[in-house]
C-alpha cells in the first residue's frame, strides 16, 4: 500500500564495490578517458571516488541501505558544491509539487512545495548570505501560500515559476565551474538514490512522498545537465550530454510521477547514473 508519510531517516553505512557501480554506469570511453587523465596528472579524485564508491553496496542494495534520502547524502567536502546540491534538492522538491498540481494531488502538492522551506532553506539561506548571494525564502512563502489559498492557476504558476527563477539566479551566482556544477548533480543524484530505495521495493512504491522527491531531483538534474550541454566549451558540453542521455535512460525506474503499474527500474540505475555524472565530472578540467 501507498504511503505519503516523510519521516527523518538516519544515514546507514555500507562497504560498496566501485567496479559494480561503473559498470552499471555504462561509462562512455571519453569519461573514462579523462579519468584516467585526470589520475595520471596527479589530480586523483577526493577520497577515491566518494561518490560512485558509495553507489552500489553489497548484495546489490542502494548505496546508503534505503535508509539515505535527502538527510543521508552527506557532504562532498566542498562548500559551493554542498550548497549546489541543495539548490537542486529545493528545486527538485518544487518541480514535483508543481506536477502534482497539475495532476489535482492538491494535498501531495502542497507537502512537496512546502518541504524546501521547511527542510532546506534554513541551510541555504545561511550559505548564501556567507556567499553574499540573494536568497529566495520569500519566493518559497508566496508559493506555499498561494496554494494554501486556493489561488488561481496562474497565479500559482507565477509564484512558482518566479521561485525556479530566483534558485536559478542564485545557482549563477555563485559562478561554480561546470566541472563543480557537474559534482553537485552528482549529489543530488545520490541523494535521490537514497529516496527511491525508501520509496520503491520489488517495483512496487511502498512510500510516494520518496518515489517523488527522487523524480523531481532527477528531473532537476536533466534540466542542469540540458544548461551544460549548451556550454562553448566542447568537452563541457559531451560530457553534460552523456549525463543527460544516462538520466533520460532513467525511464523505466520513473514511469510516472504517479504510477499505475509495476516498475522495472531500481535503485542501482539511479545510484549508477550518480557515479557516471561524478565521472563526467572529474573528466572535465
Amino acid at each position: 500500500m501507498m504511503t505519503n508519510d516523510h519521516p527523518k531517516r538516519p544515514v546507514r553505512t555500507s562497504r560498496p564495490k566501485l567496479w559494480r557501480a561503473l559498470v552499471m554506469a555504462g561509462l562512455t570511453s571519453g569519461i573514462a578517458t579523462g579519468l584516467a587523465d585526470a589520475q595520471s596528472a596527479g589530480t586523483e579524485p577526493a577520497e577515491g571516488l566518494w561518490l560512485a564508491q558509495s553507489a552500489v553496496g553489497e548484495g546489490g542494495e542502494g548505496g546508503e541501505g534505503g535508509e539515505g534520502g535527502e538527510a543521508g547524502a552527506g557532504q562532498s567536502g566542498d562548500a559551493v558544491v554542498d550548497l549546489l546540491s541543495s539548490l537542486g534538492q529545493a528545486e527538485g522538491h518544487l518541480r514535483s509539487g508543481m506536477q502534482m498540481y497539475v495532476d489535482g494531488g492538491m494535498e501531495m502538492a502542497a507537502t512537496h512545495m512546502g518541504h524546501p522551506k521547511a527542510e532546506l532553506y534554513a541551510d541555504i539561506g545561511a550559505a548564501l548570505d556567507a556567499a553574499g548571494v540573494a536568497g529566495f525564502g520569500t519566493e518559497l512563502d508566496a508559493v506555499t501560500a498561494a496554494l494554501a489559498a486556493g489561488k488561481p492557476v496562474a497565479e500559482i504558476e507565477a509564484a512558482y515559476t518566479a521561485a525556479l527563477e530566483r534558485i536559478d539566479a542564485a545557482r549563477s551566482a555563485l559562478g561554480a565551474s561546470p566541472k563543480t556544477r557537474l559534482m553537485a548533480m552528482a549529489l543530488m543524484l545520490r541523494a535521490a538514490g537514497g529516496e527511491y530505495d525508501v520509496g520503491v521495493k520489488d517495483g512496487a512504491i511502498v512510500k510516494l512522498a520518496e518515489y517523488q522527491d527522487a523524480w523531481g531531483f532527477v528531473e532537476t538534474a536533466k534540466a542542469e545537465a540540458g544548461r551544460l550541454a549548451e556550454d562553448r566549451d566542447p568537452a563541457v558540453a559531451g560530457a553534460a550530454t552523456t549525463v543527460r542521455a544516462t538520466l533520460d535512460g532513467l525511464a523505466p525506474a520513473f514511469p510516472a510521477l504517479m504510477p499505475t503499474g509495476p516498475i522495472s527500474g531500481d535503485t542501482q540505475m539511479v545510484m549508477a547514473a550518480a557515479a557516471t555524472t561524478e565521472l563526467a565530472a572529474y573528466a572535465l578540467k
